[in-house]
């Protein structure tokens, strides 16, 4: 591209990724959503929606070990999904 993508631009590969049920280019989408906004939980929700329409849910936790505040992120978003489960929200299969 003559242009650096945005966010946006990560965001509408990442649907499409959903869309089209293509986790490995969805992966690629998403580490460059974290960089650019990672509080940004909804693409971490998009992702794991993603694994699970192809019934790969545990890729979504199986990452590169980081440093010790990525971890703590993790484990602050693994139990949004826990909230969210607990309240009946099941992503789609």
């Amino acid at each position: 591209m003559p242009i650096e993508p945005n966010g946006g631009v990560w965001g509408a590969l990442l649907g499409s990724c959903r869309a089209y049920s293509n986790p490995n280019i969805a992966q690629i989408a998403a580490n460059h959503l974290f960089e650019l906004e990672p509080n940004a939980i909804g693409n971490y929700i998009l992702l794991s929606n993603i694994y699970a329409s192809v019934g790969a849910v545990e890729l979504c936790f199986n990452g590169k070990e980081a440093d010790e505040r990525e971890r703590s992120e993790k484990k602050s978003r693994m139990l949004l999904v826990g909230r969210l489960s607990f309240r009946s929200y099941l992503p789609e299969t």
